[in-house]
């Protein structure tokens, strides 16, 4: 079977959603799929600078193409759509190669679908959507344009002859909503499982919190800034945001790490939360190694409650870290609240921090969570989750 995947991203890039797409294409690589990602490529980047990037080993079945990706700048006199550039080029790829056998076009991205799906079977390939969001349940709750978002929804869901989701929420608001030709298949988020849990960084006295993950208000980091203010001699290292942007060809930083930089220094805990930026994923097993305790703080909101379908959390698992996480129905599919993890209501920087408290008062307690959390993590693996895609696919002929 010939797999393509178009994802209209540079690469690498600092996007979780980067490390979903390029692990989920090696796993199918490696179950042998022929697989071809279709990225945007950044300046200077090679493929196999990717796979070093994300710590890939590549294989025969891996084929990564890099496309010229144009983006408007706000000083640019023409404008233009930067993903029409790139679709158009990708698509030019798709079809000079797919036209040996079956094959099947798998997208995550709505543009990319509308515009692919339509010309699809002229090609012999069987079309597959794996929805992550609907901005039409988020402006039923925050305010929007409903119809406008869901009919843009329906022109990539319903068209695909496979609809794939990560969580149970997410399966059920998709159901609901699109008349769909087949039953909607659940398969969940994978992470890079080691064949023993990792050993723990030595306790030096100065417990470490640590955070990976954008920094958007839903995913709750303000509450964990909050929280630290009640954990005296406690850090908090946050691993992500954004890079800085060029606007105007001077460079901006990230505005959501400003506001959260301004609440750190009003509370009063400024010298204590350490900003790493953006960590590559091939870097990122140090900084698990050092932490007491993660945190998964997502505040009260439809993408928390329903959509989230978190990496970060399973990473947290696979190193075997006790973890602490607001108690929403996302978090719920993947953690059990005192099995492998303490779950606390979200929004309560009080209980976040009574939790977090806990775990580092109970070292042996912790240590038994963070145990579990990692035997939790096997079903996870990302060989797994190619393997639920690849059967779900082969029920489609």
């Amino acid at each position: 079977m010939r797999l393509f995947y178009p994802f209209n991203l540079r690469l690498p890039s600092p996007h979780a959603r980067s490390v979903q797409v390029v692990n989920t294409c090696q796993a199918l690589a490696d179950a042998g799929c022929d697989t071809w990602l279709l990225a945007g490529r950044s300046r200077g980047v090679k493929p196999w600078d990717v796979l070093d990037r994300y710590a890939l080993p590549g294989g025969p079945n891996l084929h990564i193409r890099l496309l010229r990706m144009l983006r408007a700048e706000p000083w640019d006199r023409i404008k233009f759509t930067w993903s029409a550039v790139f679709s158009g080029r990708c698509w030019r790829a798709i079809r000079r190669l797919a036209r040996i056998g079956l094959g099947v076009l798998y997208c995550r991205d709505y543009e990319l679908a509308q515009q692919f799906f339509g010309r699809a079977f002229d090609f012999n390939l069987r079309t597959v959507f794996e929805v992550h969001t609907l901005r039409s349940v988020e402006a039923e709750e925050e305010g929007g344009d409903v119809a406008a978002l869901r009919e843009h929804e329906r022109r990539a869901i319903e068209p695909a002859d496979l609809v794939i989701v990560t969580g149970e929420a997410l399966r059920a608001q998709v159901e609901r909503l699109f008349d769909l030709r087949r039953p909607v298949v659940t398969v969940p988020n994978g992470v890079r499982v080691p064949p023993q849990r990792p050993s723990r960084a030595a306790d030096t006295g100065n417990p470490v919190i640590l955070y990976v993950g954008q920094l958007q208000a839903w995913k709750g980091v303000q509450n964990l800034v909050r929280a630290l203010a009640l954990l005296p001699r406690v850090r908090l290292e946050i691993v992500g945001g954004v890079p800085a942007t060029l606007t105007a060809g001077k460079s901006e930083r990230d505005p959501r790490r400003q506001s959260l930089e301004a609440l750190a220094a009003e509370t009063g805990v400024a010298d204590r939360v350490v900003w790493t930026g953006f960590v590559r994923p091939d870097e990122m097993a140090g900084r698990l190694r050092g932490a007491a305790v993660a945190a998964h703080p997502l505040a009260e909101s439809v993408e928390g409650r329903l959509f989230t379908s978190p990496l970060k959390v399973l990473e947290y698992m696979a190193a075997g870290l006790p973890i602490v996480a607001s108690d929403l129905p996302s978090t719920r599919q993947i953690l059990r609240d005192g099995e492998t993890a303490l779950l606390v209501p979200p929004d309560d920087p009080q209980a976040l921090a009574a939790a977090i408290r806990r775990l580092l008062d109970a070292p042996a307690f912790a240590d038994r969570l963070g145990g579990a959390a990692y035997e939790a993590a096997k079903p996870f693996s990302w060989a797994g989750r190619a393997r639920h895609l690849l059967e779900a696919i082969a029920a489609l002929r």
